[in-house]
């Protein structure tokens, strides 16, 4: 008898002819206990497969809430309408690049062709891992890439725009987020979240400012921790200044 996470039964019981048959009864419940009453192989679509794998990521903790939440959108918005309605085992190359190309031009377009890329290799690659597929059709089919179409791609502040940038934010009675951003790295939910107990004042004039929490709202859902590990940092000179002046 085996369970699934949410619940379900089936009983596996059988005399296998050989130790071949045998394993592959083992890897059929196994497969059952993790994933459930998905379809066999060659009717499992491209919608079952990622959704399985965004699930499985976050079961193992592989993946933030946000991160879920961002490849549950691109499943949604994007894939499910197309290619979701494919066998998984379908869906080739040349498919693929057709696909890309019809999801728009210049640098937004690029930005989310890329984005679905990335979420479509991990997924078939996780896929043949566990069984679920044979081919991973990413390998050759990958979105083109923008060369001279469209304006450039936004660039980060020089040193000199950064500078000019905290200065006009420090002189604003409610700018000291913005100030407070470029002085310490911090993302903006990481800024608004940050309460006093997650800061400490050193006797050296320095402080350490840990990043536990962070705000950010997305169709109506509010996400408490931040997107990554590296929230503790120690944040020195304008910076402190700044927590002091806030």
């Amino acid at each position: 008898m085996v369970t699934t996470n949410e619940g379900d039964r089936r009983h596996f019981s059988s005399t296998a002819r050989n130790l071949t048959a045998a394993r592959a009864e083992v890897r059929e419940a196994r497969k059952f206990k993790e994933y459930g009453d998905l379809p066999p192989r060659e009717l499992l679509t491209g919608e079952q497969l990622i959704s399985e794998y965004v699930d499985a990521r976050e079961r193992a903790g592989g993946i933030k809430q946000r991160t879920a939440f961002d490849y549950r959108y691109s499943l949604r918005h994007y894939l499910a309408p197309t290619l979701g309605k494919l066998k998984a085992q379908k869906v080739n190359a040349q498919r693929l690049r057709d696909f890309y190309a019809g999801l728009g031009e210049g640098p937004t377009g690029e930005r989310t062709r890329g984005k679905v890329h990335a979420l479509l290799r991990a997924a078939y690659r996780w896929g043949i891992c566990e069984g679920l597929v044979e081919a991973d059709p990413t390998v050759r089919g990958r979105p083109e890439r923008m060369t001279t179409r469209g304006p450039a791609r936004p660039k980060a502040f020089t040193p000199d725009e950064a500078v000019k940038f905290y200065e006009a934010a420090r002189v604003d009675r409610w700018g000291w987020p913005l100030a407070f951003m470029p002085a310490t790295g911090m993302r903006p939910g990481e800024a608004l979240a940050l309460p006093w107990d997650d800061v400490t004042f050193r006797p050296d004039g320095s402080a350490v400012v840990s990043a536990e929490h962070t705000r950010g709202a997305m169709a109506g859902q509010v996400y408490e921790t931040p997107k990554t590990a590296a929230g503790a940092r120690t944040v020195t000179g304008s910076a402190v200044q700044v927590l002091r002046d806030s």
